[in-house]
């Protein structure tokens, strides 16, 4: 067991073998690290493709009414609503690319089972929910210097929200009419209507926990940034989190949420770290110690002590 300087416990190896990061019951498998989770009816907008039906299509059919693309097109692209513990490893699911502020598909690596912890709900002033834990980050717009010089306690503002325009097939010979530039289009496998989100503004933002949440400030949404109007504590209840390649974040329930992940070396006590796990302290194992090597290689277990 890992304690700090007054005595909490902050990570356990058990007697099953099990490594717990930030949690002392770690029961979700070899390592189990409590970080960022949802719960597990938070929805994720999943990608998919749709063979198309019509055969012996010809450059004068009309456009696909799923994807908008030529006749000749062969599959359509199409985003589906699913639960996050219905995930699966190599699913694509929408993310937000941080260095663009637009939303792409990012693959899944896998799905993790965090427990049951205590879940927070947190609302958007447009109505967006979300169950999640204290520790889980959002991405929030910091104020700029002249709003921060410009805005006292009471005042009353408004805050434009990047354009939105919602597109509509009417009939086999029209397509659907598109922007110029080039923005994200999330197109619903429940009709023909199709929703155009612009990127998100990137231009001052930090992730921050929900503990450090408060009404009022804007964490982004599917929609843009959206204020914060309440932060309600709930019980206890089962969560789960995803590890997604690349953009290391999910837009769950139309809210960006950043996920868990563990790359390269952990650290314990110590960073930054040379080994697979670097240990600074004491260390109490219960029962014995396995140390296996790669294939065809053995496996040590180095002590030292100073002087």
């Amino acid at each position: 067991e890992w304690q700090n300087s007054i005595g909490t416990a902050l990570s356990v190896v058990n007697a099953a073998g099990n490594l717990g990061v930030g949690t002392t019951n770690p029961t979700a498998g070899a390592l189990h690290v409590v970080g960022h989770c949802v719960t597990g009816d938070t929805r994720l907008r999943r990608k998919r493709k749709k063979k198309r039906t019509k055969k012996n299509l010809s450059k004068n059919d009309p456009p696909c009414k799923k994807c908008g693309h030529a006749a000749t097109c062969d599959t359509c692209e199409y985003y589906e609503l699913v639960r996050i513990d219905q995930i699966q490893p190599n699913d694509e699911v929408l993310t937000l690319e941080e260095t663009t502020g637009k939303f792409i598909a990012s693959k899944v690596k896998g799905l993790m089972d965090m427990g049951t912890q205590q879940v927070f709900e947190l609302m958007t002033s447009h109505g967006k929910k979300i169950r999640t834990t204290a520790n889980h980050p959002y991405l929030v717009k910091k104020p700029s210097k002249q709003q921060q010089e410009s805005y006292i306690a009471g005042d009353l503002f408004i805050t434009a929200q990047g354009a939105q325009k919602e597109t509509e097939d009417y009939g086999e010979s029209k397509g659907a009419v598109t922007p110029k530039d080039k923005s994200f289009a999330i197109r619903s496998p429940l009709g023909q209507q199709s929703t155009v989100y612009q990127p998100v503004e990137m231009l001052s933002t930090k992730w921050q926990k929900v503990a450090q949440l408060r009404p009022g400030m804007m964490i982004a949404t599917i929609d843009g940034f959206e204020h914060v109007v309440s932060i309600q504590t709930l019980a206890q209840e089962q969560t789960y989190d995803i590890e997604v390649e690349n953009t290391h974040n999910f837009v769950g329930n139309d809210i960006v949420a950043h996920n868990t992940y563990i790359t390269g070396n952990v650290g314990i006590g110590t960073t930054p770290s040379s080994y697979k796990l670097d240990v600074a302290g004491e260390l109490n194992l219960t029962d014995a110690i396995r140390v296996t090597g790669d294939a065809g290689t053995t496996g040590y277990l180095l002590t030292s002590s100073a002087g």
